[in-house]
């Protein structure tokens, strides 16, 4: 943990958690103060102001509220969507606008913690979310503006006039290094492999986590670039494989064709728990199989629908994909509506 002792620097933009894009933050300059709350480090004066104003009672949450009041910003951001304790500072300080940008798909177990949390007024004044789906659940738990705008870090993808595909089929890997998990690509793999070679193409895995490389030492990768770049290493592809991954969404929202295979319901985990995979669309309850989405464990299915994608023009494609995109995740070019709002405050 890294000790600051000097008192915060006055900035009109507050980074709640260090998780943000930096890309985002270098397009603000120097308006920006970032707050660690997952203990990368501690302010000290901010520590003894705490103290001094509030002793040690709800320590943690005195010392987030007098930092935000050193700093003084006009505007709190965050991109970590699934703290709650955020949607709960404005009770207590209320001075600047609060805003969440939405970054994952999230499961059962958050919606349930969300309806809990409710009940205690869960508070902000813009919430940037993936698709018209996300507004409609949030707007029952939380109380503020709800805009629909994509993924921050996708929004940054620039469009080209004209690409070149690649033939090659691209699998979107997962983040976790769970072997549970990847146990359900490893079927995912398998199918893969022999479609391609039915078909004459190759398919390359990209590595959502370039620690994860030795796992599929036996195919053909695409590394991960700087996390927070718009991923030009997959633009001139065409076809994307995954489970249940907000990359395979994201590309969906830029007119990309994408197969989701959720081979398995529940995954158990090695300390014992039980995850369930989500299947295309979640929280929406839609058909188990459709044009593009498959939810078994069916080979004929599966490659009935990659080679149904995989012939289909881009035309009619984009024609199939338009109301999913807009349900699920939008493309909101160069972020325009969460610039508009910032420059609003500011």
């Amino acid at each position: 943990m890294k000790i600051i002792f000097s008192r915060p620097p006055r900035k009109k933009i507050l980074i709640f958690d260090r998780n943000f894009p930096y890309l985002f933050i270098k397009t603000l300059k120097n308006k920006c103060e970032i707050m660690d709350v997952r203990k990368e480090s501690i302010n000290l004066f901010v520590l003894f102001y705490t103290l001094i104003n509030n002793g040690l009672k709800n320590i943690k949450k005195n010392y987030i509220i007098s930092y935000i009041k050193l700093v003084n910003p006009k505007i709190v951001l965050t991109f970590i969507d699934n703290n709650f304790f955020f949607y709960e500072i404005k009770k207590f300080y209320s001075k600047p606008k609060y805003i969440s940008i939405q970054n994952g798909f999230r499961n059962h177990i958050f919606y349930k913690i969300l309806k809990k949390k409710s009940l205690k007024n869960l508070i902000v004044d813009y919430c940037f979310v993936f698709g018209e789906i996300n507004k409609r659940i949030l707007s029952k738990f939380i109380i503020g503006k709800i805009i629909v705008f994509g993924n921050l870090k996708n929004n940054f993808i620039f469009k080209k006039k004209k690409n070149k595909y690649s033939k090659d089929i691209v699998f979107i890997s997962q983040t976790t290094n769970s072997r549970d998990f990847f146990s359900r690509e490893k079927i995912i793999l398998k199918y893969l492999k022999e479609f391609c070679e039915k078909e004459d193409i190759k398919f390359k895995v990209y590595l959502a986590d370039n620690n994860l490389e030795n796992r599929y030492k036996n195919y053909e990768i695409i590394k991960k670039s700087n996390n927070d770049l718009p991923k030009k290493e997959l633009e001139n592809y065409n076809l994307f494989i995954c489970c249940d991954s907000t990359l395979g969404y994201e590309m969906l929202s830029i007119k990309k064709k994408v197969v989701f295979l959720n081979l398995k319901k529940n995954i158990k985990l090695s300390n014992g728990k039980i995850v369930k995979g989500l299947p295309f669309g979640y929280p929406k309850k839609i058909k188990k199989d459709g044009f593009f989405w498959v939810n078994t464990n069916k080979k004929k299915l599966i490659f009935k629908t990659l080679k149904k994608v995989l012939m289909i023009n881009k035309k009619k494609w984009n024609k199939i994909i338009r109301p999913y995109s807009k349900e699920f995740m939008v493309f909101n070019y160069n972020n325009i509506k969460l610039k508009k709002i910032i420059k609003k405050f500011l």
